[in-house]
């Protein structure tokens, strides 16, 4: 079972608890998606939201990298969209929606590479196997 299949699971429990105050789930940007994705039947307008605030995103790369600036990077993706990896861990994390973002904005590309969570993704970094998350 996959990450996103876990928090599918725990969402369709959690939905299903009794509205008493004594069910709660910490969930970051995975909640505005996973319905979508097919893991609940639920809305996010269905769900009582408290707004958390934790998540900082940030472009990683390894220190040999020819990327030193976020300029850096942006220059050489917009040179060469498709051949530059990028992982942002699996599809439903905030890591992979700012990732989505980024490049609606910039109209850039990148080569996403889809792994089974965070530590899968900083393995492939360190390896050589994306060049960013």
């Amino acid at each position: 079972m996959c990450q996103e299949e876990v928090a599918g699971f725990a969402h369709k429990n959690t939905y299903a608890a009794p509205n008493d105050g004594y069910t709660w789930q910490a969930q970051g940007a995975q909640l505005r998606v996973m319905g979508v994705l097919g893991y609940h039947d639920k809305s996010p307008k269905e769900w009582y939201c408290i707004p958390l605030y934790g998540y900082t995103a940030a472009i990683i790369v390894r220190s040999d990298s020819p990327y030193k600036t976020f300029p850096d990077l942006i220059e050489a993706l917009k040179k060469d969209p498709n051949n530059i990896p990028v992982s942002a861990s699996y599809r439903s994390t905030s890591w992979a929606i700012n990732y989505e973002l980024m490049r609606k904005v910039t109209d850039l590309g990148g080569r996403y590479v889809p792994y089974s969570g965070t530590p899968a993704t900083h393995v492939a970094l360190l390896t050589g196997d994306i060049q960013w998350r």
